[in-house]
């Protein structure tokens, strides 16, 4: 299956077509169950996530279109995350304490601690944690690049 190896992720298949192919599901009657929720379009931008994906670096206009636009891309994928990240946080202090907790489990046995998330470039299925540590280290990459510019100004002054 050669769309497997496509270096642009539009072109590469995706996770669905994977689950469906002959290759994939040799030995059993039916493709392998899926556990990722499926995401929702983006219809209208919450605000509060927006100014914080913003302060990762991006150019805002550029960043209201591209999650409206809908298409895979880090800027999407960044914001669903920090979406995901949200809900995580309200339902955490919406739960009520178990005796567990009160005698002080782990954190690691925590739900919270163990959610999945899937990176719509490549389809990597990750961590949250880790899935965060990648984006703030490419932001970082970004940032520090001898070709970033702070704004599409400095750009132009550049030239």
């Amino acid at each position: 299956m050669a769309s497997l190896i496509k270096i642009n992720p539009t072109e590469r298949a995706s996770l669905e077509l994977v689950r469906q192919h002959p290759w994939t599901n040799v030995g059993y009657e039916a493709p392998p169950p899926t556990y990722l929720e499926d995401r929702k379009a983006i219809s209208q931008i919450d605000e509060k996530i927006f100014d914080v994906l913003l302060t990762y670096s991006f150019e805002p206009n550029e960043t209201r279109a591209l999650l409206l636009r809908n298409e895979p891309s880090v800027v999407l994928n960044f914001y669903n995350l920090l979406l995901e990240k949200q809900a995580r946080e309200v339902s955490d202090t919406e739960s009520i304490l178990t005796p567990n907790d009160a005698d002080g489990a782990e954190d690691d046995d925590k739900p919270a601690n163990k959610i999945m998330v899937r990176n719509l470039d490549t389809d990597e299925v990750m961590p949250i944690d880790k899935a965060e540590r990648r984006i703030r280290r490419e932001m970082f990459k970004r940032k520090t690049s001898q070709h970033y510019f702070e704004s599409r100004a400095d750009k132009e002054v550049a030239q």
